[in-house]
């Protein structure tokens, strides 16, 4: 070999740093490998182990393990409570899911990527902007007459108001005057509240 003999305690401590639970697995799997690896990396103390594992588990199941009692004394006991609330856990989500609740997610979103129109329209320069205040001109389409609180353009984009747009051109369309159902019954027609 090139680089020499590895030496397997140093590979099983490499390998436990760079372990990682894939919740997509049995906690079985991952408590056999983490196991495996406290062997070959001649880590023999409860309390190392109860740490290293811990510290390997995801933070709900971490979280749940904690507001237990009594709490785990040695690693055995640690992986036998992880096993029961992890099955629990799954067995809750399960249920959710077949009941049509939605699930949280447990990491927080990826932000979204910008999009080309939020990039192409910055802040405007100071050159630009007086430019158009001189030519009366409206920042955010640049025409003349409005400014960019009243564009047009800009409240053609969102969906609601097109829809209170629509809503108010369809009563307007109405036959007759759209307050003829007030006037149709006076206050002192006789009528008993």
């Amino acid at each position: 070999m090139v680089f020499g003999e590895q030496d397997p305690v140093q590979t099983a401590a490499v390998q436990l740093a760079t372990l990682r639970y894939d919740p997509r697995e049995p906690l079985d799997r991952f408590n056999a490998k983490i196991l495996h690896l406290f062997i070959k990396g001649h880590i023999t103390e409860d309390h190392a182990q109860m740490a290293w594992y811990n510290s390997k588990l995801p933070g709900f199941l971490r979280d749940k393990i904690a507001l237990t009692y009594p709490q785990p004394s040695n690693m055995d006991e640690l992986m036998d409570r992880a096993i029961q609330l992890n099955r629990a856990y799954l067995l809750n989500r399960a249920v959710d899911t077949s009941q049509g609740r939605r699930i949280q997610r447990t990491n927080p979103p990826r932000p979204k990527e910008a999009t080309v129109r939020a990039v192409s329209t910055g802040k405007l320069d100071q050159k630009t902007r007086q430019e158009l205040i001189k030519q009366n001109k409206c920042f955010y389409c640049r025409e003349v007459g409005h400014r960019a609180a009243n564009c047009p353009a800009k409240r053609n984009n969102n969906p609601k108001t097109r829809a209170v747009e629509q809503e108010e051109e369809s009563n307007a369309e109405d036959d007759g005057d759209p307050d003829i159902g007030l006037n149709a019954v006076g206050l002192d027609d006789g009528l008993d509240f």
